[in-house]
């Protein structure tokens, strides 16, 4: 599909669109989020986890923007993907919004998107299989600590 037939709004509302499709394909779920004013979404590997993979915002002049860690940002550099040349790219660590690069997306044409969604996943993917096993590890413990309230309880006697 070309865009000399769309307008500015079906230009940036595809592009999120397709972004968020490569992501969700892969099996991350979008959480729609707000900082002020500003609509965006936090691409994660499920519902639960607290670490963002990217995120997806819109942008002025271009369709949309991933905003990634600087971790990913450095291997797309390095294979080649991301230049100074090929894309506008800003820094938003300063955000607070645990990204460190704005990488502004021209449309869903892009050939980049592909490989920016690929790294960020593959990029993360150890750091989600470490969440989930710290969370199954934590919930033994907490039940490991229940058994033995419980039983602590049942020593005790009661005082009337």
């Amino acid at each position: 599909m070309t865009t000399t037939d769309m307008s500015k709004t079906e230009i940036k509302k595809m592009t999120k669109d397709t972004i968020e499709t490569l992501f969700r394909d892969r099996g991350l779920v979008a959480i729609e989020r707000s900082a002020g004013a500003v609509k965006y979404k936090a691409i994660r590997f499920d519902e639960g986890s607290i670490n963002n993979v990217a995120c997806i915002y819109g942008a002025r002049s271009v369709g949309a923007s991933i905003w990634v860690k600087d971790i990913v940002f450095q291997h797309l550099k390095e294979t080649g993907v991301i230049s100074s040349t090929s894309h506008n790219v800003e820094d938003v660590s300063f955000f607070k919004r645990g990204v460190d690069w704005k990488i502004d997306i021209v449309d869903f044409n892009d050939p980049a998107i592909e490989s920016i969604v690929s790294s960020c996943v593959e990029i993360h993917q150890h750091n989600y299989d470490a969440e989930v096993e710290r969370q199954k590890d934590k919930a033994e413990r907490q039940k490991v600590a229940a058994a033995q309230k419980a039983a602590m309880d049942a020593k005790r006697k009661s005082p009337f």
